[in-house]
């Protein structure tokens, strides 16, 4: 990610990338979502069996794969997060 791009260009760039492949933390997986208010990009671990969630009073509820949440802008709000520079991102078509 470019430090500095305007957060709407950081958001349009990682808009155009769910669908794709990346490595977040070791883990491959596939970027499923890209939430606006807040910033945040969702990931869907491609090795990952369903686990039990749970519903608001904590209580078996169901059977979901897990998805992880990456804060999209620091503290600052428009510089990336230290996560997202975690993110293993695929290279751009020549």
């Amino acid at each position: 990610m470019n430090p500095d791009a305007t957060p709407a260009e950081t958001l349009d760039r990682l808009e155009a990338l769910i669908g794709s492949t990346v490595s977040f933390l070791g883990m491959t997986c596939r970027i499923s979502d890209l939430v606006v208010s807040p910033a945040l990009l969702v990931l869907k671990p491609l090795a990952q069996t369903a686990e039990i969630q749970t519903d608001s009073y904590g209580q078996p509820w169901r059977r979901g794969q897990k998805v992880i949440e990456i804060p999209v802008f620091g503290e600052d709000g428009r510089t990336p997060s230290t996560d997202l520079m975690d993110l293993s991102l695929p290279d751009p078509p020549c």
